[in-house]
């Protein structure tokens, strides 16, 4: 299963083509996409999420919720709908928590591998030297899009499509993983450069949470 954003996980991305000339139309999206990561310091939105298999037979979702990130290492990813469940990282720790569980899993971000789709978005500008870029067709809710695919053999993903609205910010992830599975994010209510909700990055839990350490990697 795909991901940045399965339940497991993740428990557990600028004009309209009949108005850009040719050349334009080329490197539009790579270029929304390098200034999305270089400009944009903070970001927050809403997403829903969508989970496929080969055959396109819905098998997680759809499930919403809410996003944030400020650059260069703290992001969180709190789904809602049908479920609660956060995944926030400081910098130094990621922490997944289930609430159906009431169990919370703390990872070092050093696992998190270089190839991942946070890396890509939420990282650094550098991250993008980690993927290959090339132009493709927007998916819909989109007017251009970028299909990046990790130059790392451990990456969870094997390529992931970012489309970009008219103002140039990410509208749709497509991740494609090894076995044909798609996650499908549809992001709204973008906003960048502005301050976060307040305790975005926490995540609540209860005296009776059970507590995991989890070395392996992420996404």
């Amino acid at each position: 299963m795909t991901v940045l954003f399965s339940r497991r996980t993740l428990a557990a991305a600028a004009l309209c083509a009949v108005v850009l000339p040719a050349f334009a139309q080329k490197t539009a999206a790579r270029d929304a996409l390098r200034r999305f990561v270089t400009e944009a310091k903070t970001a927050s939105g809403r997403f829903t999420q969508t989970v496929t298999d080969k055959a396109g037979q819905v098998i997680d979702g759809p499930s919403t919720g809410r996003f944030a990130f400020e650059r260069p290492s703290r992001f969180a990813w709190k789904t809602e709908k049908p479920y609660v469940q956060d995944i926030v990282s400081d910098g130094k720790t990621i922490r997944l928590y289930d609430k159906d569980l009431d169990q919370l899993t703390v990872k070092s971000a050093e696992t998190m591998v270089s190839g991942a789709p946070a890396a890509l978005l939420f990282g650094r500008a550098e991250a993008l030297e980690n993927f290959t870029l090339t132009e493709v067709k927007a998916p819909e809710g989109a007017v251009t899009a970028v299909k990046a695919e990790p130059k790392t053999q451990d990456a969870a993903f094997v390529s992931a499509v970012v489309g970009f609205d008219a103002a140039g910010l990410p509208a749709v992830l497509v991740l494609t993983d090894a076995f044909g599975g798609r996650t499908q994010l549809v992001l709204t209510d973008v906003v960048t450069n502005r301050a976060l909700p307040e305790g975005i990055f926490m995540v609540k839990t209860g005296p009776e949470t059970t507590v995991l350490e989890d070395r392996t990697a992420l996404f």
